[in-house]
């Protein structure tokens, strides 16, 4: 069964909406990351893979903890006031 629109109609193949273009456009997703917080272009980077990359540099733009940059190297646990990695054994 086809898809429909809101007023009925079938969607011809191959057609996309207007919205679903003008969203495509990288450079107006960047202008439209740059008003959203952190938490929300990590929720718009999951959107969809074209959203993915405009949104995640947004998030990793500036990096404010020094933490979360490590992280990403490797697994860091606190203990206390010191944060060490831990390796298997």
């Amino acid at each position: 069964m086809p898809r429909m629109v809101s007023s009925g109609y079938p969607i011809p193949l191959g057609y996309e909406s207007t919205a679903h273009r003008v969203l495509g456009i990288p450079e107006l997703l960047q202008t439209i990351f740059g008003f959203g917080s952190r938490a929300s272009n990590v929720s718009n980077a999951l959107v969809c893979r074209s959203w993915r990359e405009p949104a995640l540099d947004h998030v990793w733009h500036e990096v404010d903890d020094i933490y979360y940059l490590l992280q990403l190297l490797a697994p860091l646990h606190q203990e206390g006031s010191a944060f060490y990695v831990r390796r298997p054994i």
